[in-house]
């Protein structure tokens, strides 16, 4: 039996580290994105991204429905760092001409289709490093995204997720196994759970 828990006690601590290891990075986006959360102004004091305009020669095909034409027109730009497109950022600017927000963690691509001109005009807006930050902090291996950076990064944050579960699971079992009789470790589990708790129930209730 002594044997087994040794065995157990060396894999839970090597495991605590290299979890560790292997998602330090991922670790400290998720404190730097916190602190951001914390310091940065309310949304409607934050500065707004500058807008960049240029323009591109572009002939859609005759007959393309609205979101048939957006797919034409992100394929074009090669916007492959970009949500596909809903409903609500398809829609007709005040001439009535085909508009569409291709949004993505790098910032907004809003593009008018000018059927008469045969000309695409393009607003930019690149979103500042915090906001980059905070985005790709919530992705997974699940965003609805094709390009393979964005997936990558996903399955990596994902993978850190269930790292950060690892870590705290052989950090429970370290503290059984080789301190549980600390008393403060015993206190700051307490005032930890304590803590998670109310404010559970007061967020909830």
């Amino acid at each position: 039996m002594r044997k087994l828990v040794a065995f157990a006690d060396k894999w839970a601590r090597k495991l605590h580290i290299y979890a560790s290891l292997l998602t330090f990075s991922a670790m400290m986006l998720f404190g730097v994105v916190g602190v951001i959360a914390a310091l940065e102004p309310k949304p409607v004091e934050r500065e707004r991204p500058a807008i960049v305009r240029s323009t591109s020669a572009f002939r859609a095909p005759a007959g393309l429905e609205d979101a048939a034409l957006g797919a034409a027109i992100r394929e074009h730009l090669r916007l492959e760092m970009k949500h596909p497109l809903i409903k609500a950022w398809i829609r007709k600017d005040a001439s009535g001409r085909p508009q569409y927000d291709f949004n993505g963690p790098n910032g907004l691509h809003r593009v008018t289709y000018d059927d008469a001109s045969g000309l695409l005009e393009i607003d930019q807006q690149r979103t500042s490093m915090a906001a980059f930050l905070t985005r790709i902090h919530e992705y997974t291996s699940r965003v609805r995204m094709d390009d393979w950076r964005v997936k990558a990064f996903g399955v990596y944050i994902e993978f850190s997720i269930w790292a950060f579960v690892l870590m705290i699971l052989t950090s429970l079992w370290l503290w059984l196994y080789g301190r549980w009789k600390d008393k403060g470790a015993f206190a700051a589990l307490l005032i930890g759970g304590g803590a998670t708790v109310w404010l559970w129930i007061v967020l909830r209730y």
